[in-house]
């Protein structure tokens, strides 16, 4: 029988490298390490992204896109995220940031 990792609670090989930011959601939401209300945070977080992101791709011109498109550009922000979030030690680290630090700041590129 396999001993719980207490520290490390999240499995590393249950985390996709393509999908890694939503599946870091998903395990951290299994081991209990995402609130519900740390959930919704990040989704307002993502909606807001999304509405600046689709403003940029409108020039401003026009609230409304191809749901295509918007899928389009959650799909890259989401990746952006995850690359982010892949530079961190562990699994744990990367959801503790998630939980203190504001989305926008896992876009902007040094």
């Amino acid at each position: 029988m396999e001993t719980p990792d207490i520290l490390h609670p999240i499995k590393k090989e249950l985390l996709s490298p393509k999908y890694y930011f939503q599946s870091l959601i998903e395990q951290a939401r299994f081991c209990g390490l995402l609130s519900d209300r740390d959930l919704s945070v990040i989704q307002t977080d993502l909606l807001l992204i999304l509405a600046e992101q689709t403003d940029k791709w409108n020039r401003g011109e026009s609230s409304s896109i191809p749901i295509e498109k918007a899928q389009d550009i959650m799909t890259s922000i989401l990746f952006v995220i995850g690359i982010q979030l892949k530079s961190y030690q562990t699994p744990e680290q990367a959801v503790d940031m998630l939980k203190s630090e504001s989305l926008k700041n896992f876009l902007k590129v040094d």
